[in-house]
């Protein structure tokens, strides 16, 4: 019957941590920050939220469209996030003069809520880029060049925790590219914010009309070994129940 008991008490034990375990989701929106920079300085073309998983656009005299769709997972030993984006110039667009795009995305949330019972363990932070087509001119084809870091801020203090990157990829005609990089954290943080920072390019001689191209960065965060200490309430549990049932144990024998 102890035997029993503590079984019964070893189950009730882990479920318990599984619950703590388990992450929970944000309200916080994903903060979207996209700037032009050109031989007149830096402008700031959109500064807004989005919902996980939702979409931004916006407009400006070299591009007529630029839109960006946020992708979002969380588990309970990984968390990833992606951007990606589909622009397209205004019409004759002097490649050789093409303002850069300066885009900054910030995901505080679902993962901005962190994994409280990984905080401390050791994880693996992963940046990724990928470009898909080239850029048609007048000339024939101009080059499209993507380069991105990943970082992962403290939650609270909004300081960088570990950084990865910088990766570029770059494409001419239907040609595509990509790189990646994987960064080591030693000790990660109970509520993070997962951060890109990218930059898009576009090269070469001639005019573009109405030329769309596509890209992507994906951010990832694996545990790569976990540190998950029992609460306290689960501990003291721990050691009360088996006394308890011990002490049933012994009336049942006087008796």
């Amino acid at each position: 019957m102890l035997l029993r008991n503590i079984r019964l008490l070893a189950a009730s034990v882990f479920a318990a941590a599984a619950i703590v375990a388990t992450p929970s989701r944000s309200d916080a929106a994903i903060e979207v920050l996209i700037q032009e920079i050109g031989p007149g300085g830096t402008t700031t073309l959109l500064s807004t939220t989005a919902a996980p998983g939702g979409q931004v656009t916006t407009s400006s005299a070299s591009f007529s469209t630029i839109n960006l769709q946020f992708g979002n997972v969380v588990n309970n030993f990984a968390a990833s996030f992606s951007t990606s984006y589909t622009i397209t110039t205004a019409n004759n667009l002097d490649i050789s003069a093409a303002p850069q795009l300066a885009i900054t995305v910030k995901d505080t949330g679902p993962s901005g809520n962190g994994i409280p019972a990984l905080a401390g363990s050791l994880a693996d932070l992963g940046n990724s880029v990928s470009v898909t087509n080239g850029i048609l001119t007048s000339s024939g084809f101009g080059t499209h060049t993507l380069s991105s870091t990943t970082s992962l801020l403290d939650f609270d203090t909004q300081t960088t925790q570990a950084s990865t990157g910088p990766d570029a990829a770059s494409a001419t005609n239907v040609g595509s590219g990509n790189g990646s990089t994987v960064t080591g954290i030693s000790n990660l943080s109970e509520a993070y914010i997962i951060q890109q920072m990218f930059n898009v390019n576009l090269s070469g001689t001639g005019t573009a009309s109405a030329s769309t191209f596509t890209g992507g960065v994906s951010s990832t965060l694996v545990v790569s070994q976990a540190a998950i200490p029992a609460p306290p309430a689960i501990l003291l549990a721990a050691m009360a129940l088996p006394a308890f049932g011990l002490r049933r144990v012994l009336r049942r024998k006087t008796a």
